[in-house]
């Protein structure tokens, strides 16, 4: 796709990217991630701060991946 804008520059406006469909991905993926950290053990649920901190990370990526970086720097502090 990204060949074939090059090669006919009057197609460029139309190469267009989806950023809900990466996000979707994104979140899917950590949360099989988070879902396989959280452990039970004998009726007490542990790792659920591993899996938040996947979360976290996911979120802070995003928005400095979208350019978001005021956010990411407060929501990291």
């Amino acid at each position: 796709m990204l060949k074939t804008a090059i090669a006919y520059p009057k197609l460029i406006g139309t190469v267009t990217t989806d950023l809900a469909r990466l996000i979707a991905q994104i979140v899917s993926g950590i949360g099989f991630l988070g879902a396989g950290t959280i452990v039970i053990r004998r009726h007490f649920v542990t790792d659920l701060t591993t899996a938040a901190s996947l979360w976290v990370t996911a979120g802070l990526g995003i928005a400095i991946g979208m350019g978001y970086y005021q956010i990411a720097l407060t929501s990291s502090v």
